[in-house]
């Protein structure tokens, strides 16, 4: 009966620490001690632990608040870092897209891509070595579909970097109970829409909002199809 006398004048004792703070006035006229003593019926001593303890413990928790915001800052600050060197990356791709369609394949100086006089194309990776025979298949095997993977992962990202389905795409998902991954396959399978269009038909301030049947990107068989879905 003691013990839970005592918790139950702990938790309001916390309560009460925390509104105060929170709203940045006293609750009581009185002081916390008198307050718990008249509301709970406890000694000085009593009164005394279980307001120290509740002191303590909101203590702690702001402690501990701060230490979760650096965290989450630091993630943040690492989510950032990664999206931006991907965005640099497509940039590179794009740039060898647009030289190998001119007819005139040129790389960086800063990557480790090679074109060797007998016409291969190497690069050079840290576990291994790429090559193609020729410019037409590192184009289409190697840049159409580094550039879509891209374009597709940068776009997730950009729905501030959450896995579920946004809502206004739920009613489209027969099984909500699926795995992430699974539900964004269902989803590009039934709405037919390319990829790395697919993932930038959404507000990135607004994952939860509606989606942008007339994108740029999209053709128009592609706006028809899902026009026809959301009508």
């Amino acid at each position: 009966m003691l013990s839970k006398v005592f918790n139950c004048a702990k938790r309001f004792a916390f309560q009460t620490l925390i509104r105060q703070k929170r709203w940045e006035r006293e609750l009581h006229k009185e002081s916390i001690h008198l307050v718990m003593k008249r509301k709970f019926g406890v000694n000085d001593y009593m009164a005394n632990s279980i307001v120290r303890e509740s002191q303590a413990l909101l203590k702690a928790q702001t402690e501990l608040n701060k230490l979760y915001i650096k965290q989450t800052d630091e993630k943040i600050k690492k989510k950032k870092n990664k999206l931006k060197k991907e965005r640099s990356f497509l940039t590179t791709l794009r740039k060898i897209k647009d030289s190998c369609v001119e007819g005139n394949l040129r790389f960086p100086k800063n990557r480790n891509y090679a074109l060797h006089s007998s016409g291969l194309i190497s690069l050079e990776c840290k576990s291994c070595s790429l090559i193609w025979m020729n410019t037409y298949l590192f184009e289409h095997q190697y840049l159409d579909l580094t550039i879509k993977q891209l374009k597709a992962k940068i776009g997730r990202k950009g729905l501030g970097y959450k896995e579920k389905a946004p809502q206004v795409l739920r009613h489209h998902i027969v099984r909500y109970q699926l795995p992430y991954w699974k539900q964004w396959w269902t989803l590009n399978k039934k709405l037919n829409v390319r990829t790395e269009v697919f993932y930038q038909l959404f507000d990135v301030n607004k994952p939860s909002g509606n989606i942008n049947l007339t994108h740029k990107e999209l053709t128009e068989k592609e706006s028809k199809h899902l026009k026809k879905a959301f009508a």
